[in-house]
């Protein structure tokens, strides 16, 4: 039985069907809620600024680095210069 046919077995993005059961995942930038089935946004901001030398601006499913007046964007797109 394939429990992901209906109502993608109540995964809020994507329902994977394994042998007996299934599981729910969620897309890149997303983590799956406690109640396994919903995503959330995951805030890389939260771990080592997202690896961004100076602002961080999370947005839904990813986030950018920015930089204070008078410095650029580096090519790497986290140092600041």
């Amino acid at each position: 039985r394939n429990e992901c046919t209906v109502d993608s077995g109540g995964c809020q993005n994507q329902c994977c069907n394994t042998a007996g059961s299934y599981h729910c995942k969620c897309q890149a930038g997303r983590k799956l809620e406690e109640d396994g089935r919903g995503c959330e946004d995951v805030d890389e901001c939260a771990v080592v600024n997202g690896g961004c030398q100076q602002r961080y601006i999370n947005t839904l499913g990813t986030f950018h680095c920015e930089c204070d007046t008078g410095y650029r964007l580096h090519a790497d797109e986290r140092t600041c210069i």
